[in-house]
């Protein structure tokens, strides 16, 4: 974490003395580079400059060279950061190894049975089918296993030792002591599921969406639902979407993990032919899935393709 410059003092010999609200693990030899705050913005001082620390006390630090940030910087000033060069190497180094800032807003996670159990949800699920007219009618009329929201967030909750709190209205459907989670439940026809709905606002983005869609500006369309998407999440820590996956003979299970760092990363690939909805790249690996944003439903909408059961677990087979 960067530290603030409270005041400065420059000396003879071209160093200077910096008051500090904290000076963490700096020591003489380290280097840091500070960040100055306007009111336009936030840019780094001398682009980047690496300044040598020569002294450090409980209360400041003495730097290697001169800062005239506040005379560069005058009326539009508000406040000066220093930052350990030390600790951001180290965070580049970690996000190009661990890849921490995602390409797609969902990535396709391994199930991971410490949080569920897989065991219990598929007799939760062959209790529900087998023997029941519900098989019976779906074999019949050759149609899909289909699961109703309801019971299937109670399922999640059973399962995961969690607290089934949203139920349709909040944030998140289940809550456990490391998980939020969102429940969906999906039917695959040929080679594409429904839809499951990811932000929707008819109140304060709905009138606007309809400005840019009358402009075919897709760009300020979609922009304006990152933003609506960012507000709902933000706070939001650990989220995942569990989604059941249900064919005319079996029934899947996948896991997504919300990555909000890639929320601004989310764009238009321009509108359908009719100008009725706008094609969006980076929610999910498109070989996946495929989202839209719909001027009509006011809504960003996902649909899975048959890829993902590739990456799902089977929970329940009719013929078994």
């Amino acid at each position: 974490m960067p530290g603030v410059i409270i005041s400065k003092q420059r000396f003879k010999n071209r160093s200077t003395w910096l008051s500090t609200n904290k000076v963490g693990n700096l020591k003489t030899g380290d280097c840091i580079s500070i960040s100055i705050t306007t009111k336009d913005g936030k840019v780094n001082y001398n682009q980047g400059e690496k300044f040598i620390i020569m002294n450090t006390s409980k209360k400041g630090i003495q730097i290697k060279g001169v800062l005239n940030y506040i005379k560069k910087y005058k009326d539009i000033f508000e406040k000066a950061e220093w930052y350990d060069i030390k600790l951001i190497v180290n965070i580049q180094s970690y996000i190009r190894k661990y890849n921490v800032f995602n390409t797609y807003l969902f990535s396709i996670v391994d199930v991971d049975i410490d949080i569920i159990d897989i065991n219990l949800l598929k007799k939760y699920i062959k209790n529900e089918f087998n023997g029941t007219i519900r098989r019976d009618m779906a074999m019949e009329e050759n149609a899909n296993l289909k699961i109703e929201s309801d019971i299937s967030e109670y399922w999640i909750s059973k399962c995961t030792n969690g607290k089934r709190v949203g139920k349709g209205n909040g944030k998140a459907d289940v809550e456990t002591n490391n998980r939020n989670i969102d429940v969906a439940c999906l039917c695959l026809n040929g080679n594409i599921t429904n839809e499951k709905s990811i932000i929707q606002d008819f109140k304060f983005a709905g009138n606007e969406l309809d400005i840019y869609f009358k402009d075919k500006n897709d760009k300020k369309a979609v922009d304006l639902y990152k933003k609506t998407y960012y507000s709902k999440v933000k706070d939001i820590s650990n989220m995942y979407y569990y989604i059941f996956i249900s064919t005319k003979k079996k029934i899947y299970f996948c896991t997504l993990k919300l990555n909000i760092s890639a929320i601004f990363k989310i764009k238009s690939r321009g509108f359908t032919k009719q100008y009725k909805s706008i094609y969006i790249d980076n929610i999910i690996e498109n070989k996946y899935g495929d989202a839209r944003l719909y001027s009509s439903k006011k809504r960003i909408e996902l649909r899975l393709r048959d890829n993902i059961i590739s990456k799902s677990v089977e929970i329940y087979d009719i013929d078994k």
